[in-house]
């Protein structure tokens, strides 16, 4: 494999071919380290992966896919074949010939190296192109005419193009470049309705009652509601907003601007009032997309007031304007987003906040809010924008509207973790969360990731056992274990701890994990003892049970010798094939054992047993034949 993107290759494919549910119980495998003596081969892949009744041998071709093997009874294709391909783009990723998939071992990720077929010298487009180029004024004035009379339906598109290339020349044009805010205003309004029509025309009904349409359900459909394309209009609509947004320069930006905020604002009514009838997803998204022009235009005005006083009175005479729209402190909800775009600077916030107060002196302690939801929204929105503007001690100040202390109010303190976050305050965004962690009952694993890496940055070594430590106890994970042992390895309390750490797990009722604990420290007879203590409360195909069984194997095989006479007389009980399958791969396991052991006679006193009792199980005899076994 010589090039960067064969892995990715690999792993799209297993997921074309794998369930992404049997991909899961794969990825699971080779976490448990359950693929062993891989091996490269030209194309191929072979390896060994720990089944749940015996060990399989997996082939996996890395050029076509389709042609990977797996000795496992599962006909299609497999879990085993997945752990070996996450074995590979894990543990070979890096070395010569071989580099890691964009994003890790996961889902498929294009590469952009990956070459792309060129197009034809020539497209039958840029032929029409060219003749159109070449005819006369009158030939193509013709020829619209005559399309317009075979295909009356274009005579609208056409005026639309018309139109819409009038308008775009107006919105040039030097007039609408050099208007002011108020002017624009009203220009602008008068627009975008004329906008919000020419879009509606453009939207096409789906006929969802055809006849000839597939029914894959099989039911029919007579409860089908016709459905609507929004593509043409809303790519009207967004040819209009970069028009918009090409007038915002640093010599002309106001015109521009204010017809973008006029466009958003107008959006939202427009979404309002439109979504019950055409209940589209699409509508609502290509609309909230829309708001990107705004932000980007306001930017450009935030770069320009460094240095341009025309711009700073703009951005104040805006804000003035977007407070008075506000007829109560409620009313700037629907404003926050503007208005925090609107505010680049600490200087601003101060004229922000001067021109709420008119509205309401009380500011946000107002008792005149309809909603203390509202008061909690706002006051989210204050903190956050002043700490934006680094104004730590006003946003302590807001933040304690809602309690005495930050901790009363948990996603207001995670403003104040990414703040010092931000500023590479390490040690009190360590304290902040913290803080914000230990009043919790329940602390999510991506919270302790991020304490973690905090109290990294900080220095904090204690801090990092401690929280790891915390983190494996409330998710007990293998692997968590293991970072553990290894932050803990030169302690003097090493063992004592791990030792807790297995009693937590019993505890838990984690009992396959604490055999994997023992594994992992080589303590093969802790680990077989624990499983016999709890085995009536495991179930036998966990993989860290196979895990075990594999090295009891080596280790004294003895033991496993009553543990697979009673698994194997267990699936016999339970009749019907699939049942049967099982107790012939325990049988199997059995002999090799007793072999491996020097109790041959015991194997095979066990399978005359069998075969005598059971000679009648058609079903049975034939999967023990099929197994390999039918002879002692």
């Amino acid at each position: 494999m010589k090039k960067n993107h064969d892995l990715n290759k690999l792993l799209a494919a297993m997921e074309s071919y794998i369930p992404d549910y049997i991909i899961e119980r794969g990825l699971e495998y080779y976490e448990n380290g359950l693929v062993e003596n891989v091996n490269i081969d030209g194309q191929w892949v072979h390896a060994t992966v720990l089944g749940n009744y015996g060990d399989y041998n997996v082939k996996v071709h890395m050029a076509d896919f389709s042609k990977s093997r797996c000795s496992c009874p599962y006909e299609d294709y497999c879990k085993h074949m997945a752990a070996v391909v996450y074995q590979l783009t894990r543990e070979y990723a890096g070395e010569q010939g071989y580099s890691e998939p964009a994003g890790g071992p996961g889902r498929y990720k294009p590469d952009e190296t990956e070459s792309v077929a060129e197009p034809s010298a020539k497209q039958p487009d840029d032929d029409l192109d060219q003749r159109l180029k070449s005819m006369g004024r009158e030939d193509l004035l013709g020829a619209i005419k005559q399309l317009m009379e075979t295909d009356p339906s274009s005579r609208e598109k056409i005026r639309l193009i018309l139109v819409e290339h009038e308008r775009t020349a107006d919105l040039h044009s030097d007039r609408v470049c050099r208007m002011g805010l108020y002017s624009s205003l009203k220009y602008h309004q008068q627009q975008f309705s004329a906008i919000l029509k020419e879009c509606e025309s453009l939207f096409t009904e789906i006929d969802m009652n055809d006849e000839d349409s597939d029914d894959d359900w099989g039911y029919g459909n007579e409860y089908a509601e016709d459905a609507w394309n929004f593509t043409m209009g809303l790519e009207r609509l967004h040819r209009y907003g970069r028009e918009l947004l090409k007038l915002v320069t640093s010599e002309h930006y106001i015109s521009g601007t204010v017809g973008l905020l006029v466009a958003v604002k107008g959006l939202e009514e427009w979404i309002d009032k439109y979504d019950d009838e055409y209940s589209g997803s699409e509508l609502v998204d290509g609309c909230s997309e829309f708001e990107n022009y705004l932000w980007e235009a306001l930017a450009i005005v935030g770069q320009c007031q460094l240095h341009d006083p025309q711009a700073q009175t703009f951005l104040r005479e805006l804000i003035d304007w977007v407070v008075h729209q506000c007829k109560q402190l409620d009313d700037l909800l629907a404003w926050t987003a503007v208005l925090t775009h609107c505010v680049p600077e600490r200087r601003y916030l101060w004229h922000l906040k001067e021109r709420i107060m008119q509205l309401d002196r009380d500011f946000l302690r107002s008792d005149r809010l309809q909603d203390e939801r509202a008061r909690r929204a706002l006051v989210y929105w204050w903190v956050q924008l002043c700490l934006s503007l680094n104004q730590e001690e006003e946003a302590k100040q807001t933040a304690c509207i809602l309690g005495e202390t930050l901790q009363a109010d948990n996603s207001l303190a995670y403003c104040f973790v990414r703040y010092y976050e931000r500023r590479e305050e390490w040690q009190e965004a360590v304290r902040t969360l913290q803080n914000i962690l230990n009043a919790n009952s329940r602390v999510n694993p991506q919270e302790y990731q991020w304490i973690i890496h905090l109290c990294q940055q900080s220095g904090d070594k204690q801090g990092v056992k401690e929280w790891h430590e915390k983190w494996f106890l409330s998710h007990p994970d293998l692997d968590l274990f293991k970072r553990n042992a290894a932050l803990h390895k030169d302690d003097d309390d090493k063992e004592a701890r791990i030792q807790k750490w297995i009693d937590a797990m019993r505890r838990k009722r984690e009992y396959a994990l604490a055999i994997g604990m023992h594994l992992y420290l080589d303590d093969i007879d802790k680990a077989w003892a624990e499983f016999i203590r709890h085995k009536d409360r495991i179930e036998i195909d966990e993989p860290l049970l196979l895990k075990l069984f594999k090295k009891m194997k080596k280790h004294e095989p003895a033991r496993l010798i009553p543990l697979y006479r009673d698994l194997a007389l267990i699936n016999i009980s339970r009749r019907g094939r699939r049942a049967y399958a099982k107790a012939a791969r325990w049988m199997k396991d059995l002999r090799e054992v007793c072999s491996l052991s020097g109790k041959s006679e015991e194997w095979a006193a066990f399978h005359g047993q069998v075969m005598t009792e059971y000679r009648r199980f058609r079903s049975l005899m034939e999967e023990i034949r099929a197994a390999g076994i039918g002879q002692p």
